[in-house]
Parts: C-alpha cells; structure tokens; sequence
C-alpha cells in the first residue's frame, strides 16, 4: 500500500539521518537520481524523495549535502580501482555498499589538490577543518 511504502522510504531517511547525526563532522555525500528507464511503478521517484528529505535535513541542521553521479562514480572508481584500493568486496549482494565505497573514493578525490573546486569543496564539506580559502585550519 501507498502507506507501508511511504512508512519504508521515511525509515530509510530516518536510519541515514540518525548516521548523519551520530558523525555531525562528516561530510554527507549522496547519489544523484538519474532516470535510467520509464516505469509507472510507485518507486521509480523514491531515491529523488529520500534524496531531498535528507537534504532538508541536513540544511535544518546547518549542513550540507553533496550530490554525485552515479555515473561519475563508476567511472572514476572502477572494480580494479577499488580492487587497488584493497576495499573491493567480491560477496553477492554488497553492489551497492561497492557503489557507496565508490563515492567515497571520488568525493575524497574531488576534494584534493589546489584548484578552486577542491579548496571550496573541502571548506563546505568540513568547515571546521578548513577556512574560506581551503586550507587546513591551525588549532
């Protein structure tokens, strides 16, 4: 039913939002919802809800989330590269913690170096670690 559906998306954002709130320095980093294929199905728009409830979130609490593609995602950090990294998981069903393993590593990488993007990635993903300019705060 519409109800139990609803019920499960709405525990979903409550079970990411209670991790957000258990790490308040951590950067929150989400999928980008990118419409694959056409269904009429009820949860063909469920990751774009949970996605903005937890982006409600997040801003009622002064933070902020940064949004991924998938695609972006699977070909910067591919298997090999994860394989590389030594965190690929090669058992039946962990597709989608290798997907989130995958932002983490594009995220990270998005935020290194010296251009513009990188500094003022790192200052909105950890404000209390680095200052307007991206550079690590002393102290």
């Amino acid at each position: 039913s519409e109800w139990e559906h609803n019920g499960k998306e709405n525990h979903g954002v409550w079970t990411c939002m209670s991790l957000v709130e258990a790490w308040p320095s951590a950067a929150v980093v989400v999928e980008d919802f990118i419409l694959q294929k056409m269904n009429k199905g009820r949860d063909l728009l469920s990751p774009v809800r949970i996605g903005s409830k937890i982006e409600y979130q997040t801003y009622l609490q002064g933070r902020r989330i940064h949004w991924q593609t998938p695609a972006a995602a699977k070909t910067t950090v591919s298997d090999p590269r994860l394989r590389e990294l030594q965190i690929y998981d090669s058992h039946g069903g962990f597709e989608h913690a290798r997907d989130a393993d995958r932002h983490v590593v594009l995220f990270i990488r998005r935020c290194l170096g010296n251009t513009a993007t990188a500094r003022e990635l790192r200052y909105q993903a950890w404000p209390h670690l680095f200052n307007e300019r991206g550079e690590l705060k002393n102290g």
